[in-house]
């Protein structure tokens, strides 16, 4: 670990901070560079207004999106609506813990709401 002036090193709150803004300001970041503004990062804002079925994954280890607001997020979604939340998962790594069930419910939902079949040889 690096030390800071005086060869103290940080505690880990300081540690912990830092990434936490550097995470938020990453994720302001791209989202200026979408062109989409601030405002609209918030999913939990525009959920009741989908107007459409909702599928909403998420990882139990999650640490930018909490199962908390995962929760919150299911519960302001109109019907039809399915929540699966991956054991393990962090934020992007959902198909990556659970490949097999991922292609299954994601494949499983599109084809119960979509008029056209989806072919999961593909």
């Amino acid at each position: 670990m690096a030390r800071a002036p005086g060869g103290v090193r940080p505690g880990p709150g300081v540690l912990t901070s830092a990434i936490g803004k550097l995470q938020k300001r990453i994720k302001v970041d791209h989202a200026l560079a979408l062109g989409i503004p601030c405002s609209q990062l918030r999913p939990i804002d525009h959920l009741p207004n989908a107007g459409c079925p909702v599928l909403l994954i998420a990882g139990t280890e999650d640490r930018h999106t909490t199962s908390n607001e995962t929760a919150q997020m299911f519960s302001v979604a109109r019907e039809p609506k399915e929540l699966w939340l991956v054991d393990g998962a962090a934020h992007e790594d959902l198909h990556l813990a659970a490949p097999d069930e991922y292609k299954s419910r994601v494949l499983g939902f599109l084809n119960q709401h979509l008029s056209v079949q989806v072919d999961s040889a593909r």
